[in-house]
């Protein structure tokens, strides 16, 4: 098979996928050319590319799994001006049905920006249900020594 002799191997180890934007624009030749390169996933093949086609049902469903997660804590977000104002630029509609908001330009470098990392934010978690997730942990706490007790415990 031609397409499955061209897929390399993820750039980045232990990397298990890419949620593209394929809706529009460069977000479309963007998800073709990494499809060649990497595969496209579909229905059960290998390949590491998953295009998305942004719609307003799409953003719904992953908003609402977006937000359950930072309520749960189950997602830690940097403490940074303009994560926050991309969150926080998302609008519910009369309808009730979730968007974008005004763009808004970065404090820091002045670039426009369109809720940037709301939407990183959610490609990223359209994948997460499918990959493999890594065991969660707790730190070890020290425990006062005393007779028949271990120096550290969960």
């Amino acid at each position: 098979d031609a397409e499955a002799a061209s897929m390399r191997p993820s750039p980045i180890p232990r990397l298990m996928g890419y949620a593209v934007d394929r809706t529009e624009g460069g977000g479309r030749n963007l998800g073709e050319r990494l499809g060649d390169l990497y595969g496209r996933r579909k229905e059960n093949e290998a390949g590491l590319i998953v295009e998305v086609v942004l719609s307003a049902g799409w953003y719904e469903g992953e908003h609402h799994r977006l937000r359950r997660r930072l309520e749960e804590r189950d997602l830690s977000i940097p403490r940074d001006e303009d994560v926050i104002g991309d969150l926080q630029s998302w609008l519910v509609t009369e309808r009730g049905h979730i968007e974008l908001g005004p763009k808004t330009t970065s404090r820091r470098d002045k670039l426009q920006r369109h809720g940037d990392v709301g939407v990183a934010l959610l490609l990223a978690q359209s994948l997460a249900a499918e990959l493999p997730q890594a065991a969660k942990h707790r730190e070890m706490q020290r425990l006062r020594p005393g007779p028949g007790r271990r120096t550290y415990g969960l």
